[in-house]
């Protein structure tokens, strides 16, 4: 079955005399050269294609440049390091997820003729899992008949992490609160003794995970100027899944739900505890969310020699325009000021946990997201 070129935008790309000629015309233009020069943010120019023709000395710079001869024909997540565009059927602008990012912005300019604004987030062919958060403005322009966009890339990655890392904190917090207030409730309606002690234990593990988040708000404030000290601990992986399963049991979203533990030996990991609870927490919170009334969650861990893989498994299968975005900063089918679970799933155990999220979902699946760490922790 033959490919197609592409699933979003026009596939067809300039000839190289075309691409030498529109970038000549373009930096012959002393306004144009000189506009670009005093943008205080990366600026380039495209063709119809989506190709670079010129660019600012930032935006060169930065991307490791010599000269503008070595963007030229390059789309701008190409020369960027975009992992999407590098899998693309025929380069940027021309995958699924495409319809979501800057691209989109660059289609709408073309279309409407008028400046387009959007946010875009770059997912960098890098083993770390590094992004740019990007605010792209395109505006069309016309230069001696022929048309271009002039686009302006400003990089708001320092400034939307620092909210997110503030959000990630109180959504997690409302995370712990909840249990406690789910497992006070069942103490006030059990009668028996042996429910009491239980169900008081987890109170008092709760409410010290709660304790404990509060005082670790400082400990991630300070991974947005690198100061960030993580503090890792031996482990052992069974019995922290099931305190947060045993948590989030407890909890209003989880009524009508199962959430069960499957196999998982008795694993040891050297990490950082408070952010693996973190992760796991968010992992399972999710999963019951996307969940019916009726289903069940699963949550096991595998051991892999030097890495250790936890999975948590429900029976819904996500859409392909929410799959696209899962990890992106903010994205939710909730609303706004949702969404957040699943990027500090990504931004956590990769930035800070050396690790590798991932997910897989299928309509004879269902969706299972995996967290892939070290089983030591990397000197």
């Amino acid at each position: 079955m033959q490919q197609l070129s592409t699933y979003f935008a026009p596939s067809e790309r300039a000839s190289l005399a075309a691409l030498v000629e529109a970038s000549d015309r373009v930096q012959r233009d002393e306004t144009v050269a000189a506009m670009l020069e005093a943008m205080p943010t990366w600026a380039m120019v495209v063709n119809h294609e989506r190709q670079i023709v010129a660019a600012n000395q930032l935006m060169i710079r930065a991307l490791g440049a010599s000269d503008v001869r070595d963007l030229l024909g390059k789309r701008p997540g190409e020369a960027m390091g975009c992992e999407i565009a590098h899998g693309a059927p025929s380069g940027c602008g021309t995958a699924r997820e495409c319809a979501w990012c800057g691209a989109a912005a660059i289609e709408k300019a073309w279309h409407t003729r008028k400046a387009v604004v959007q946010e875009c987030l770059v997912m960098l062919r890098d083993p770390r899992g590094q992004a740019l958060d990007l605010e792209v403005l395109v505006s069309p322009a016309m230069l001696e008949r022929m048309k271009l966009l002039v686009i302006a890339v400003r990089d708001v990655g320092a400034e939307k992490r620092r909210r997110v890392l503030e959000r990630v904190f109180f959504h997690d917090v409302m995370n712990t609160a909840s249990g406690i207030q789910g497992i006070a409730t069942v103490l006030t309606h059990a009668n028996e003794p042996s429910v009491d002690a239980e169900f008081k234990q987890l109170l008092v593990r709760a409410s010290g995970d709660l304790v404990g988040e509060i005082a670790e708000q400082r400990q991630l404030m300070a991974a947005e100027s690198g100061e960030i000290v993580l503090e890792p601990v031996t482990v052992g992986l069974r019995d922290l899944l099931a305190h947060v399963r045993d948590i989030y049991s407890a909890t209003d979203r989880a009524e009508g739900r199962t959430v069960v533990l499957g196999e998982c030996a008795d694993i040891l990991v050297e990490t950082d505890s408070t952010l693996l609870r973190r992760i796991l927490s968010n992992m399972v919170k999710n999963a019951i969310e996307a969940s019916r009334p009726g289903e069940t969650v699963k949550v096991w861990a595998e051991d892999l020699g030097s890495d250790i893989l936890i999975a948590v498994h429900n029976p819904t299968t996500m859409l392909p325009q929410v799959s696209a975005q899962i990890f992106h900063r903010s994205f939710s089918t909730k609303g706004p000021g949702r969404g957040i679970g699943t990027y500090s799933i990504k931004l956590l155990g990769e930035r800070y946990l050396q690790g590798h999220v991932a997910f897989t979902t299928s309509d004879r699946g269902g969706t299972t997201f995996t967290l892939r760490i070290p089983a030591r922790w990397p000197s």
